[in-house]
């Protein structure tokens, strides 16, 4: 029996010593993406790169682009549908929900644009044709083709089915070399080649135009029609016939009634003065509801245009309907390079022969400019002034516009170099000090401004070639130049004294931020780190960028701007281009860390807080005092703080005279980290920089670390620890962490539940009165629960926010789901319990049997 009792005890014993593991696991980095960034939500930002052919109406707009596709996009939830299995797409109508199409085998047709199934139209073979042309009605749908000389008419109902075809048959020996058609409910128009000119450069086609009526089978010839003509439709309006073609890059309307005629104009109603309409490819015409509406695949856009007088029969451009390129504010035509002050944008916006600066999501137009001026290099100096370059003929000139009264006005015009005419000029960065470097690559030499007066730096004596191409940066804190051409990127003195090069293969663009340079290739971004006056490649980026070009750094927001080749629009990548990213943290000795070594502490004696690290320009809208700040870079005259503004962290400037720096000293402690994932930062905040969190790394429940001081300022009312590990530094938040000295550490704020409410997606944290709600919970957030009893209606549980903020409240029983393998208290305690209720029973059984025997 001894023995009996002696194993049941061990069974116990080993049940209660029995440890259960848990393993967090880190989420994956997210993937880098691109996101539009001016215009905000503008639904007509659609890359139309080769547009052949659309139709639009009230609910859709259907196009194809040379792509074997049918693209259907729903006007109104802004959705996009791409239909393929097409070969060469030649014409699109639509008529309601209803949507034919051609290709250059057959016509397909969709009866219900809302659920999109496509169908073979019956009866007509498209293989040997030239040219084809859809009319669609309510009530039918006519179809012309020609084949070699003959003209032949289909018709078919609402419903597509045939009737009697074909209707009309029409030969004739101008047809041999028609090429495009034209049908509507009267009359077909053929247009065909009459005379060919022999030169290749500039061909003159010489056209004439076949009009059919079917009605009476009448013929009409025209033998010289408008030269060069690619594309024709026709439409009513009031009764009377149109015809709209395009030829040499122009617009023409005719009215077939009156014989007037028009060639499209830029212009508003009763100006005097008009500008050719910038449509330089059109490759499709459609109308509807009193507009003309063209397909452009140069501007890569779908534009409207309004015949404002039936009279004079007289055409305005009215906007843009679907596209990116554009005249329009907002809207950009070969940008050549963006610069960013603040949160302001300014662009040249080179096609357009004007500057847009984008305010708050507003643009606002520089076009008091020469014509055909070219402008680009837009730059600031310090007092905001705008400096940006313009071409004539035989040369560049630098343009100064003054910031006066929150506008812009133009100051002074800069074309000597010396005695010497200003070269062409590619590129200009401006320095701290306000002096103007430019690269003028036609007399190969660096060209800097001197007071009033602009004086040269040939490259040839500093060995150096300025191309076409060339560039040139400004490094704020080493208050150097750096220059790119072809494959080469070159570290220069203010002076002109090179310093280092480097080569970078396929390089395209460069861009700065304070102290480093970006290179750009077509697959990556590299980062090139300056020390010591020596450029050296430190780290890369995978990431494609051959869609964008002149990609710029935003120094203030930590982010690269570009601009989107296909869209035509300001985009900006997701990821943070700074050395954390592409590179280490900053590495620091294995010694105690001094003041110099880290972060300063700062105490604000007064305001402002400058947005660039000058005395003039922006400052900051602040929405209280701020009294503290972190010191993370230093100038000459200025610090470079993050501080707390309305609970968000913002990084500005102060003057060196306005702050006190707070000393610590470095004290080493011992402690336990308390949480599921610690997290380590890479300043003593839980504040949001630009709405990420920064963090450079995580540790796991239970390590034991050494940490130094605690930080002497606080930002958001949090302590926090200076925490050294392998070569670099972040910061421990005290919540996280507790003195490992108390070797008995009891209800340690750990995760070890799940909220899983049945039947719902959530359930209520309630305050202890159990009815004041708290927050609500979703499903698998994780809490802390002290004590569990299926029993209770309400239990006690531990939550932690986004931020760390602990909060304590109740939520229902039935709602909390407990880890299998965590809560060992609660299990050590029972299996005690049963343990020794199992002992006490065989004890007991053990003395009657005893007493029985006796």
């Amino acid at each position: 029996m001894k023995k009996v009792i002696l194993g049941l005890f061990f069974v116990c014993l080993s049940i209660i010593t029995a440890v259960f593991f848990s393993c967090p696991v880190n989420a994956s980095d997210k993937d880098i993406t691109i996101n539009t960034i001016y215009p905000e939500g503008v639904l007509d930002y659609v890359n139309l790169t080769n547009i052949n052919c659309f139709d639009i109406n009230n609910d859709y707009i259907c196009y194809s682009l040379n792509d074997n596709n049918l693209h259907i996009y729903n006007l109104h939830d802004k959705n996009e549908i791409v239909l393929g299995g097409f070969h060469k797409i030649s014409n699109i109508k639509l008529n309601g929900q209803k949507l034919i199409i051609s290709d250059s085998n057959s016509i397909k047709f969709i009866k219900d644009l809302t659920n999109p199934s496509l169908e073979s139209l019956e009866g007509i073979n498209l293989q040997n044709s030239k040219a084809i042309d859809i009319y669609v009605s309510n009530t039918s749908l006519q179809i012309g083709i020609i084949e070699d000389n003959k003209f032949t008419l289909y018709q078919y109902d609402a419903n597509f089915v045939s009737n009697n075809n074909p209707i009309s048959t029409f030969s004739s020996p101008y047809f041999n070399s028609s090429y495009m058609l034209a049908v509507n409910d009267k009359n077909a128009y053929i247009v065909y080649k009459t005379g060919e000119s022999t030169e290749e450069i500039n061909k003159t086609i010489t056209t004439g135009l076949a009009t059919f009526n079917y009605h009476d089978s009448s013929l009409t010839i025209l033998d010289t029609f408008i030269v060069n003509a690619k594309v024709l439709d026709t439409f009513y309006l009031n009764n009377e016939e149109y015809l709209v073609t395009s030829a040499n890059e122009i617009l023409h309307l005719q009215n077939l009634n009156t014989s007037k005629s028009c060639d499209i104009k830029m212009s508003t109603k009763g100006d005097a003065e008009s500008k050719i309409f910038p449509i330089l490819n059109i490759t499709d015409i459609n109308f509807f509801e009193n507009m003309i509406y063209v397909s452009d695949s140069y501007f890569k856009s779908i534009q409207a245009v309004e015949i404002f007088n039936e009279e004079t029969l007289s055409m305005q451009s009215n906007q843009i309907i679907l596209g990116s390129f554009g005249i329009d504010k907002g809207r950009f035509k070969s940008p050549s390079n963006i610069f960013i002050q603040g949160n302001d944008y300014f662009v040249s916006d080179t096609g357009n022969n004007r500057l847009q600066i984008i305010k708050e999501n507003q643009s606002y137009l520089v076009d008091d400019l020469e014509t055909d001026s070219i402008p680009h290099a837009v730059s600031l100096d310090y007092n905001q002034n705008m400096y940006f370059v313009t071409n004539t003929l035989t040369a560049s000139q630098l343009n100064k516009y003054t910031f006066q009264d929150n506008t812009y006005t133009k100051s002074t015009m800069f074309t000597k170099v010396g005695d010497n005419n200003l070269g062409f000029v590619s590129d200009l960065c401006v320095t701290n000090s306000g002096t103007i470097y430019m690269l003028d690559y036609s007399n190969n030499q660096i060209v800097y401004m001197a007071k009033t007066s602009l004086v040269g730096i040939l490259g040839s004596d500093i060995g150096l070639s300025i191309g076409q191409h060339s560039q040139i940066e400004y490094l704020k804190h080493q208050n150097l130049i750096v220059i790119k051409n072809d494959n080469i990127i070159s570290l220069l003195k203010l002076d002109g004294t090179k310093l280092s090069s480097i080569q970078i293969d396929n390089l395209r663009e460069i861009t700065v931020d304070l102290d480093a340079i970006y290179a750009i290739t077509n697959t990556k971004i590299s980062l090139i780190k300056v020390s010591e006056n020596t450029l050296s490649l430190s780290n890369s980026l995978d990431i494609i960028t051959d869609n964008f070009n002149n990609l710029t750094y935003d120094i203030a927001n930590e982010k690269m701007l570009a601009f989107d080749n296909n869209r035509s629009c300001l985009v900006c990548f997701d990821c943070k281009l700074n050395t954390s990213l592409l590179s280490s943290i900053t590495e620091i000795s294995d010694t105690a860390l001094t003041r110099q070594d880290t972060l300063l502490a700062l105490k604000l004696n007064s305001q402002p807080i400058y947005e660039y690290p000058y005395f003039v320009g922006n400052t900051f809208n602040l929405g209280g005092t701020i009294t503290q700040a972190i010191g993370i870079e230093e100038f000459d005259d200025f610090y470079r703080i993050l501080f707390n503004n309305n609970n968000e962290l913002q990084s500005g400037f102060v003057p060196k005279s306005n702050i006190e720096i707070v000393n610590y000293t470095y004290n080493p402690i011992n402690v336990i980290t308390t949480n599921q994932i610690v997290p380590i930062y890479k300043y003593p905040t839980l504040l949001k920089l630009n709405n990420t969190r920064l963090i450079v790394g995580n540790l796991s429940i239970n390590n034991e670390i050494t940490l130094s001081y605690v930080y002497p300022i606080s930002l958001d009312n949090k302590t926090f620890y200076m925490y050294q590990f392998n070569n670099s530094i972040g910061f421990i938040f005290g919540a996280d962490v507790v003195k490992s000295d108390n070797k008995t550490i009891k209800n340690l704020n750990t995760e070890n539940a799940s909220v899983n409410s049945i039947g719902s997606d959530s359930t209520t944290l309630y305050d202890f009165d159990k009815q004041t709600i708290l927050k609500t919970l979703e499903n698998h957030t994780r809490i802390y629960v002290e004590n569990y009893d299926k029993k209770q209606t309400y239990t006690k549980v531990i939550y932690k926010d986004a931020n760390l903020n602990t909060i304590e409240g109740y939520v229902l029983t039935k709602d909390i789901k407990m880890d299998k393998l965590d809560n060992s208290q609660l299990i050590l305690i029972l299996v005690i319990v049963i343990s020794l209720v199992l002992l006490a029973s065989i004890i007991v059984t053990f003395g009657i049997i005893k007493k029985r025997n006796k």
